[in-house]
């Protein structure tokens, strides 16, 4: 069972959503033909002008049904194929990936929404592919998403970073989904750089800052993820489900008590970056810079 906190990669079926817009597509058909059929009744006599009316209005119903459903399979199809072609971790990628997101999102009811993990969770991956496109958007100049203050921003993006990490260690090297989680942790390192960029940070600046505040939560995070992953292996609506949550709850108001506050350029500082170089915890090898170097 999947927690609130997980990512929830949305993928379409593009072979299933063709053969239901080949049934579509046929029903539509009959549509139009039992329509033909109902005036030609009515011409010879054999219906009245109510009778007409009444079946026309029914058929119109169900053929304007059918029309939303093909134009939001031939959406999804579209989407899907732009992902599937863009490179991993790309803005193309990352929109159309938000698409299909959100469209599964809205797809939902009310309840499914606020109470099942299955809602909380596609929520909270949405709104992660949101903030991290805000990010890599704004970098290109397209701020149309709001991504408000860039240096911020940067807190919140190393939390998303680290816990990716985290999650990835449990998984199997050589994997699709190992893969998957790899291409996440790569955006994520591109994003937090970017939005150090914008806050008026030095490479070195940021990443000392991934290395400091990435060092420093990644204890409290990796414990995150193994409640979560504890607690999916439980029923849902559980005692034990209930406790782990307090637990997750205890642990993520202790992550936020940790500063964010970035150490400035020094021996100990480059000594605790590569200290999380080694860990994986920062994105790139490097050469700290000569004295000459801003």
């Amino acid at each position: 069972m999947a927690t609130p906190n997980e990512t929830i990669l949305v993928t379409v079926d593009i072979q299933a959503n063709n053969a239901r817009l080949v049934e579509l597509t046929k029903q539509l058909n009959e549509n139009r033909a039992a329509l033909k059929a109902l005036a030609e009744a009515n011409k010879a006599g054999k219906l009245s002008a109510d009778e007409l009316a009444a079946g026309q209005v029914r058929l119109k119903t169900s053929a304007a049904d059918i029309a939303q459903e093909t134009r939001t399979l031939t959406k999804a199809n579209r989407d899907q194929d732009a992902a599937n072609k863009a490179s991993t971790g790309s803005i193309a990628q990352l929109r159309a990936q938000l698409a299909t997101g959100t469209a599964a999102y809205n797809a939902l009811s009310a309840a499914e929404r606020d109470n099942t993990t299955a809602g909380q969770q596609l929520q909270s991956t949405n709104k992660a592919t949101s903030d991290q496109l805000k990010v890599l958007e704004g970098a290109i100049g397209d701020t149309r998403r709001n991504v408000g203050n860039y240096a911020g921003s940067i807190g919140p993006l190393i939390q998303e970073l680290v816990k990716l990490q985290e999650q990835q260690k449990t998984i199997p090297e050589g994997t699709a989904a190992y893969a998957q989680a790899q291409a996440k942790v790569i955006g994520f390192q591109q994003a937090v750089n970017d939005a150090g960029v914008k806050g008026g940070l030095t490479y070195d600046q940021t990443q000392a800052k991934i290395a400091g505040y990435g060092t420093a939560i990644a204890p409290v995070t990796a414990k995150i993820v193994q409640l979560e992953a504890e607690q999916k292996k439980v029923g849902e609506g559980s005692k034990e489900y209930a406790k782990i949550g307090f637990q997750i709850g205890g642990l993520k108001k202790e992550l936020e008590k940790i500063p964010e506050t970035a150490a400035k350029t020094s021996d100990s500082i480059k000594t605790g970056f590569q200290s999380a170089v080694d860990k994986g915890l920062a994105p790139f090898k490097t050469q700290w810079p000569r004295s000459k170097r801003r």
